[in-house]
């Protein structure tokens, strides 16, 4: 779950390369749950009965999963879940 990302600066013939953890990579283990029953199309509080925690932990996950991920949405957030998938793959 990660990519290698080759960086050649200006003229120089130093080449720089370094590893980046994909954008499922970079959540946590219950945050990738909650994508998961986000992508069934469940609400808050469907997952939250799933998971067997409050509503408002749902929300503060997908709160840190939309920070994490630089977007403002769930359609957005399982947008780029799914592009960083398909590049893996």
């Amino acid at each position: 779950g990660s990519t290698l990302v080759v960086d050649a600066t200006g003229a120089s013939s130093a080449v720089l390369l370094s590893e980046r953890p994909s954008c499922e990579g970079m959540l946590t283990p219950r945050e990738r749950d909650v994508m998961r029953w986000v992508e069934d199309g469940l609400s808050n509080a469907e997952i939250a009965r799933k998971l067997w925690i409050q509503p408002t932990t749902v929300r503060k996950h997908l709160e840190n999963i939309f920070a994490k991920l630089g977007v403002r949405s769930r359609t957005a957030a399982l947008s780029k879940l799914r592009v960083s998938r398909a590049k893996a793959s």
